[in-house]
């Protein structure tokens, strides 16, 4: 019976020593993942990896499907690198943008009142139903990139929302009409009606509105920078399909 209990005792010990060890080893991710001093690194490779995907969409893959999936994700990425925090609060925020932004193409597909006559491309991945999944990141990427720096322009919070609901809109004036050449979207009359970036206005406001109700603080040194990444690429394809070599 000693030797029983003994055992018992070295058992319960080496089980104590275990969880110990492996509480004491759980990966702790601190943000931001990559500090202050790599930020200049940050704009390099945003700059690059933006012009990248440019480059082989225009000369070596014309017509690429998931070109533009690619871009929004290497962007976010870069992101959430450079993210100063990334509470609860934040993950709740981005996953209410992205739903968000979800349901309403899932709308759309079925009321032209929204971004008019329409059809999805095989440029946003799989789907559901009739809405790829990733459309959601067509929200997401703008007010991400333009909710940090909003927020410091004004204490009005209906002002900083009008605001960030601009922000959200002008690079998407651009997408709107490259979204075909992208695969993204197809417009039944050929180009985007007007009123689907009313749309995207007023949606875009909410958003902002809602993040600053929620009080999210979505401090980023490279938001700036990330926002301008993904309206220069939009500009530059416009101009490629406007005024073609």
């Amino acid at each position: 019976m000693p030797n029983s209990k003994c055992w018992q005792l070295f058992y319960v010990n080496e089980q104590v020593h275990l969880c110990r060890f492996q509480s004491e080893t759980k990966i702790q991710v601190k943000f931001p993942v990559l500090s202050a001093s790599q930020v200049f690194a940050g704009r390099i490779l945003s700059v690059l990896f933006t012009l990248a995907c440019f480059v082989v969409f225009i000369f070596f893959l014309p017509g690429y499907s998931f070109i533009g999936s690619i871009l929004m994700a290497g962007l976010l990425v870069i992101y959430a690198l450079y993210s100063d925090r990334l509470t609860g609060m934040e993950i709740r925020f981005s996953i209410l943008v992205f739903a968000i932004g979800l349901g309403i193409f899932v709308v759309a597909e079925k009321s032209a009142r929204l971004f008019g006559e329409f059809s999805f491309g095989f440029g946003l991945g799989p789907r559901m139903g009739e809405t790829p999944v990733l459309s959601g990141l067509l929200w997401l990427v703008p007010v991400l990139f333009s909710f940090s720096w909003t927020a410091k322009l004004t204490a009005n919070i209906y002002l900083r929302s009008a605001i960030g609901a601009v922000l959200v809109t002008v690079p998407t004036i651009f997408f709107s009409y490259n979204a075909p050449l992208l695969d993204f979207m197809h417009w039944g009359d050929m180009r985007p009606p007007a009123s689907s970036f009313l749309t995207w206005f007023l949606t875009g406001f909410f958003m902002h509105f809602a993040g600053h109700q929620m009080q999210a603080k979505m401090e980023n040194p490279l938001a700036i920078m990330l926002y301008a990444a993904w309206l220069l690429f939009h500009v530059a394809l416009f101009a490629v399909r406007i005024f073609p070599a």
